[in-house]
């Protein structure tokens, strides 16, 4: 069963029972109505909450009917949030569209559904291809209406957050303030320029014990590689430095293997938190780190030296400079054949000076439409979350934490299966070949 059928079955048991205890006949057919719409998957459009006003009309006006509007579009909120249903990150394309959601054009409910099994028909379909393009015929014919790969799978992008895992903090009982792994020495004086040294201080009293880590960021980039899976890795660098040559040594191999990497802060806090400068500051502290791996395995990159500006202070961004025109959108990126550079917000919450100063650092803000809340749930709960919201084009967010490896090595057997699994630029380069194709 769906995930939306288990939602609605429940609403629907809900409402049962409510009658049942209070004979409230318009609670239960809110409940009803709401439940079936929810059952038939209609979440994906605003149709369920529709339907229960036009419960209401059909209803005496009683309170208790108003009530289970009340409680049901509530109800209908949480779990379009919950689930990232397709009209709710529509409507978050239309309002935000300087930071990217997924790498697909917004469907009808319809075709969504069609969608919803198109995995599975292009792994039966696909040896019926075109031997010349190797591109699967299926039920789309020569020319599916997403991005696919020459044996005719979908792709879809997975991106892994926080790596590595953050290891801990360190409590220093005179100023009792708690302290992450620091800045580089070089960023500011004031700071030990490791860890170690910081853990070392005569002010500690005790050191807390790792957060997440240490990292298993090797072993869950094995089993990728085991299914010929990619990823983009959403790096903080003062955790990275925290790790030691470990984590970094992986990284340099990943990426030499196909792997990329976004920037993540440097530290696994609430990036909207910090100010105009601070958050400069640590773009650019993120951004050398990951030109160091980059330069260390012998792939170019981008530096934020490369992209111009200087300055942060207020007049450069009130010199009537039309935002838009700086706005480094990842598909017209792609359509000219240019790479991009991903900023992921630390917490997934931005602000206009975020996405000004990415903008300005040459990064494309991106953020997701298939998050299992993976930092929270069980890694059972992870991976079928994942395999039910999973659709051609979508960006997949998992988290480098202790249940990532038991994660991936459930999930990956069968969503390779069905899907191409790339990263978030071989994604949107292919989406600019579709619609050239097309």
């Amino acid at each position: 069963m769906s995930q939306e059928a288990t939602a609605g079955a429940l609403l629907i048991t809900a409402g049962i029972v409510e009658a049942i205890a209070s004979s409230g006949v318009g609670l239960l057919a809110c409940f009803v109505v709401f439940g079936s719409a929810l059952f038939l998957g209609a979440m994906e459009a605003p149709l369920a909450v529709s339907l229960l006003f036009f419960v209401f009309t059909l209803s005496s006006p009683s309170l208790g009917a108003l009530t289970a509007i009340i409680i049901t579009s509530i109800l209908a909120m949480v779990m379009s949030i919950w689930f990232q249903a397709g009209w709710l990150i529509g409507a978050m394309e239309v309002l935000f569209p300087r930071v990217s959601w997924r790498a697909w054009p917004r469907l009808s409910t319809r075709r969504t559904a069609q969608v919803r099994q198109v995995g599975l028909d292009c792994i039966r379909d696909r040896n019926d291809g075109d031997e010349e393009t190797g591109r699967s015929k299926g039920k789309w014919g020569n020319r599916a209406p997403f991005p696919i790969d020459e044996t005719g799978k979908p792709l879809l992008a997975l991106t892994i957050d926080d790596v590595p895992a953050t290891l801990g903090v360190v409590f220093d009982l005179r100023s009792r303030q708690l302290y992450c792994p620091p800045a580089p020495a070089h960023i500011t004086a004031s700071r030990p320029s490791s860890s170690s040294a910081l853990r070392n201080s005569p002010l500690l009293s005790t050191s807390l014990p790792g957060k997440f880590g240490p990292s298993q960021i090797g072993a869950c980039l094995h089993e990728l590689d085991k299914v010929g899976a990619r990823a983009t890795l959403f790096v903080m660098s003062r955790e990275l430095e925290a790790h030691g040559d470990a984590v970094r040594n992986e990284l340099v191999k990943a990426v030499s293997r196909g792997f990329e990497l976004g920037n993540h802060d440097v530290n696994d806090v609430k990036t909207v938190l910090r100010s105009r400068e601070d958050f400069v500051e640590v773009t650019r502290e993120c951004d050398d780190a990951i030109a160091s791996i980059y330069k260390e395995a012998g792939i170019e990159w981008a530096s934020w030296r490369a992209f111009g500006r200087e300055g942060t202070n207020s007049q450069e961004h009130n010199d009537g400079t039309d935002s838009a025109a700086r706005y480094h959108d990842p598909l017209s990126l792609a359509r000219v054949g240019q790479k991009p550079k991903w900023l992921r917000p630390g917490g997934g919450f931005w602000s206009n000076i975020i996405l000004d100063e990415a903008e300005a650092a040459g990064y494309s803000t991106v953020l997701g439409n298939v998050f299992s809340w993976d930092v929270l749930a069980p890694a059972a709960h992870n991976v079928w979350f994942t395999r039910e919201r999973a659709r051609p084009g979508c960006i997949v967010i998992l988290h480098d934490r202790p249940k990532l490896l038991a994660t991936l090595r459930s999930l990956l057997p069968s969503l390779s299966q069905r899907y191409k699994i790339v990263t978030l630029s071989e994604l949107f380069m292919r989406v600019a070949e579709a619609e050239r194709d097309s």
